[in-house]
């Protein structure tokens, strides 16, 4: 007995599995939070100027630098994961066959 069947890769399911396998973006979202920490109490103590620049550059790198970085990985990953694949299971094994 032979199963054949096709895998159609799915973007967002790549997405998804990369986004729950990298490592948490710590690294850019602790001084990105820093920075936005800084800038708020800049703000109370009162001054307007810097603090307000960096509460604005500190929020938008820590929610937008993570998704900026996903979508580059996505892109870099779809070159070799995007194709269509076959994969065939019989008495011998499984093996996969790319169209």
């Amino acid at each position: 007995m032979m199963i054949t069947f096709d895998a159609v890769p799915d973007r967002d399911r790549l997405a998804a599995a990369l986004r729950s396998s990298l490592p948490p973006m710590l690294v850019v979202q602790v001084p990105a939070a820093v920075l936005a920490l800084v800038g708020a109490f800049g703000l109370l103590t009162g001054a307007r100027a810097w603090p307000l620049t960096l509460l604005a550059v500190g929020a938008l790198a820590y929610w937008l630098v993570p998704e900026l970085l996903l979508r580059r990985v996505v892109r870099h990953c779809w070159r070799l994961y995007g194709r269509r694949t076959t994969w065939q299971i019989d008495a011998t094994g499984v093996r996969r066959i790319t169209t």
